[in-house]
């Protein structure tokens, strides 16, 4: 029943901490096993029914309802949507109308493995109707041509957040709140929770620009329409490119001291790995800002 529900990193420190205390197999399983049903009961409800936790043997039931035509665009590989060699390439004359969906994207949280940012399966341009949204930026309502739009404006983003640039300062967000995206993280103390305006910093942009974004993983459309309209996201599992304990690499991308134990393990400094999940945690709101306000030179971006 469970797929992937555990941080690899709460898992990871846990067997640390247990190799140094010498703890028995029983304990061992029976932390783990805590672990595993206190990461259940924090997922939001959407992601319980029919999605990420669904038992195998149940029958896929689409959460997001569309024509076997658009069905058939959105059944791709991940390796279409590659900027270079992908079969699904951003227009250059269409630069535009994939910024101003990109400037409406609201993000959400993929609570798998360690969690990441990722476009919301539920409202993604800000309402429900995804094809509405499409609609009014490009000007057409063949929902076929818009659900190739909706591929290529995911290829679009990954450039934008490759490319765009946001100074250090404070940023108001409109697309959603910040209280409404603190919600979707595991329960601590977020300070920018309650605040009309969110500090994006230097570490933050260049964390984004490590970002590894992947299609939203699945074995058929069906089964990607059952968490709703398909979108692209982080990697949760890891989401800066490499490693699976993504606060070693954090911490690498930043510069900070790491040590090595008597094993030749690398370790980060006590306190450093907590402000580390904190950061990670920060990149929520991070990408909400940056999207709605990053500046781009549109001229080198895009095939024709």
């Amino acid at each position: 029943m469970f797929k992937k529900v555990v941080g690899t990193y709460r898992v990871f420190k846990l067997l640390r901490q247990a190799k140094k205390e010498g703890w028995s197999e029983d304990k061992i399983d029976k932390e783990v096993g805590a672990l595993f049903e206190e990461n259940l009961t924090k997922q939001p409800a959407d992601y319980l029914e029919g999605t990420f936790f669904a038992d195998e043997k149940n029958d896929i039931k689409p959460k997001v309802g569309v024509p076997e035509d658009i069905k058939k665009i959105w059944g791709i590989d991940e390796s279409d949507l590659d900027e270079e060699e992908g079969s699904i390439q951003a227009s250059k004359e269409l630069q535009n109308e994939y910024l101003e969906c990109v400037r409406r994207l609201v993000f959400a949280w993929d609570p798998c493995e360690s969690g990441a940012p990722m476009v919301s399966v539920n409202n993604p341009y800000g309402s429900e109707d995804m094809f509405v949204n499409l609609a009014n930026v490009f000007n057409n309502s063949d929902n076929s041509v818009l659900a190739q739009r909706h591929l290529e404006v995911s290829v679009f983003l990954m450039r934008f957040m490759r490319d765009a640039e946001l100074p250090d300062g404070m940023y108001e967000i409109k697309n959603t709140t910040f209280k409404a995206l603190s919600e979707q993280l595991p329960e601590r103390t977020y300070t920018w929770a309650n605040e009309r305006q969110f500090h994006f910093k230097k570490e933050h942009r260049l964390l984004l620009s490590y970002f590894c974004f992947r299609w939203l993983i699945g074995e058929s459309v069906e089964e990607r329409l059952s968490y709703g309209y398909p979108t692209v996201g982080v990697d949760p599992k890891r989401p800066y490119g490499a490693f699976s304990y993504h606060q070693l690499e954090m911490a690498e991308i930043l510069d900070y001291r790491v040590l090595k134990n008597e094993d030749g393990e690398c370790e980060l400094p006590d306190g450093l790995d907590e402000k580390l999940t904190d950061l990670h945690f920060e990149m929520l709101p991070a990408i909400q800002v940056f999207v709605e306000h990053a500046m781009i030179d549109l001229a080198p971006i895009g095939k024709t």
